[in-house]
């Protein structure tokens, strides 16, 4: 500290630096004072001496992944690739001016300072005048967009959930800018419903992501797109209930698909025909048919009820007509 000394006496003086700055010189005035960049030194007390120890201010330059910074200022400068930092130091009072460069496809987003007189916003270049420890770092974001392929607008529900968050048809496709190197995931649901007998269902992912949900990390800027398959549902009956069975039985096909049915009649019953509606059903008495699934279809299988008529106490010499239904008439013999 300050003191009185005696005449001619030798004092050795040196400078601790606080955190964040850095020794620099030695501004000394009378006789036996010293100037210069050496820290400890001695001095001769040969009349009234003022030393006056001099520090340079910590800077730190940081850039996250995606891009590199960079520092100039008079006599100097600085520069790092991201992610990554470096530090260095400059005279109280010194203008800095910090630069951004993202990579290719990467966008800067803004600077994040901390310390007292430090810049945050999204000028670049900046320049700061540094009187304390400060920290810039340029921040960089990349753009990630989804979409969908063979859905229309009839699609209902939530097709995408991002970080939670769910998504309808209408606001596909989306875009994120998301920090560099940050997670998030991401789900395409299956199935969605498009309305009374149809839906869509998840075929494939391509772009960043090949999957039908995960987490993807933001290292690059690029899309994601799923595509979906349409399906109509196949319902499939039998009149009168408990007549026979059909196959197959009722579910979800995909659009354009073939499907064979066919009819087989319980005892007691007779297949009589197929009443479908629907784009690509069939109605008709052919038993075992193809029907194609151009939209929703209905397909039901009509029995006869088979009622025999027998007597007895009549031999076969009985002439002419026996029983007569629906106006045919029938003798013994038939």
């Amino acid at each position: 500290g300050s003191y009185w000394e005696a005449a001619n006496s030798q004092v050795q003086i040196s400078a601790s630096a606080n955190s964040g700055y850095q020794f620099y010189q030695w501004v000394g005035s009378g006789s036996g004072s010293y100037s210069g960049t050496t820290n400890q030194v001695t001095i001769t007390m040969d009349g009234p001496i003022t030393e006056t120890a001099y520090f340079n201010v910590e800077v730190t330059l940081a850039a996250q992944g995606g891009g590199s910074a960079s520092a100039s200022w008079s006599g100097g400068s600085a520069s790092v690739n991201g992610p990554g930092s470096t530090t260095f130091y400059v005279p109280a009072g010194t203008s800095v001016q910090f630069t951004a460069t993202p990579n290719s496809g990467v966008t800067f987003t803004g600077w994040s300072g901390s310390g007292t007189g430090s810049y945050s916003g999204t000028s670049n270049p900046v320049s700061v005048t540094v009187n304390y420890p400060i920290s810039e770092q340029a921040d960089f974001a990349v753009a990630i967009t989804f979409s969908v392929s063979g859905m229309g607008s009839d699609a209902s529900g939530t097709v995408l959930t991002v970080d939670g968050t769910g998504y309808s048809y209408s606001n596909l496709p989306v875009t994120f800018t998301w920090a560099y190197g940050s997670s998030h995931s991401f789900s395409w649901s299956s199935p969605v419903s498009a309305g009374s007998g149809k839906r869509y269902v998840w075929q494939s992912t391509s772009g960043l992501s090949s999957s039908q949900s995960g987490t993807l990390t933001a290292t690059q800027p690029g899309s994601i797109t799923a595509t979906y398959g349409t399906q109509y549902y196949l319902t499939m009956g039998v009149s009168p209930s408990g007549a026979g069975s059909v196959s197959p039985g009722s579910g979800w096909y995909n659009a354009g698909s073939s499907v064979q049915i066919s009819a087989t009649a319980n005892s007691g019953y007779e297949f009589m025909e197929w009443l479908g509606s629907g784009s690509g059903s069939y109605s008709g008495g052919s038993n075992q048919v193809t029907i194609t699934m151009n939209g929703p279809i209905t397909e039901t299988a009509y029995y006869w009820i088979l009622i025999t008529f027998s007597t007895t106490g009549m031999g076969s010499d009985a002439s002419g007509t026996v029983v007569t239904v629906n106006g045919a008439t029938f003798s013994y013999s038939n």
